[in-house]
């Protein structure tokens, strides 16, 4: 990354390579699949990314895993939840 990237974000600006990660002018549906991409193509494991993106209501759950509950709040910082419409129903199997 250059000194005018860094410079850049530390002003708040974003870099026009990542402004293009989530199209903006798609809907929610379609900025969760964009996200999701990223962090896949990234290297995380699907299910780790939904995690990430689509995180259960973990903080006032009493009975949570201590690991899960570490998971959470590690990523907590680094990711905001998804506050849109449920995106879809996710299990395995």
């Amino acid at each position: 990354m250059g000194q005018s990237q860094r410079d850049a974000g530390s002003r708040g600006d974003v870099p026009k390579e990542v402004k293009s990660v989530v199209w903006e002018g798609g809907s929610d549906s379609a900025s969760l699949d964009n996200a999701l991409e990223l962090l896949v193509r990234s290297g995380r494991d699907p299910v780790h990314a939904l995690m990430m993106l689509v995180p259960e209501a973990w903080e006032g759950a009493g009975d949570l895993d201590p690991a899960l509950r570490s998971f959470y709040e590690f990523h907590a910082p680094l990711m905001e939840p998804w506050t849109g419409p449920p995106p879809s129903l996710f299990r395995t199997a």
